[in-house]
């Protein structure tokens, strides 16, 4: 796994000895995070742009934002994600693979691997309902 940190290794140890949350991009297949205070930052899509990343990569990762406590998810299914056409069959293995990814990844940064999925994306999860 290669992690990148914003803007320095230091300044993330400093802002997870305070638990300041952190905004964390882990790409899809879990070999790539990036991770960045949040007040520095303010949300992923900066953080990836000041990693030096193309804003078209936004969809290429699980966006999350941790504290000791837990992880919150931004839950947004990529349109074209792994060319699923159904769009129930994509949110369902974005799901599965998230929850399996984000795990691994959390854990192995020694994070709470605790994930919500904030109330503003369960529209997404609906489809486990039906």
């Amino acid at each position: 796994m290669n992690v990148k940190f914003m803007p320095d290794e230091k300044t993330v140890i400093e802002s997870r000895m305070v638990d300041d949350p952190l905004l964390i991009l882990i790409s899809h297949d879990g070999d790539t995070v990036i991770m960045g205070n949040i007040d520095f930052y303010g949300e992923h899509l900066l953080l990836l742009k000041n990693a030096e990343w193309s804003e078209s990569s936004l969809d290429d990762f699980f966006r999350i934002i941790a504290t000791s406590s837990g992880a919150d998810w931004t839950f947004v299914a990529p349109v074209a994600y792994k060319n699923i056409k159904s769009r129930e069959k994509r949110i369902e293995n974005f799901y599965k693979d998230g929850i399996k990814i984000i795990t691994k990844v959390l854990t192995e940064l020694q994070f709470n691997p605790e994930i919500n999925i904030p109330k503003r994306y369960h529209r997404n999860l609906d489809i486990f309902n039906k």
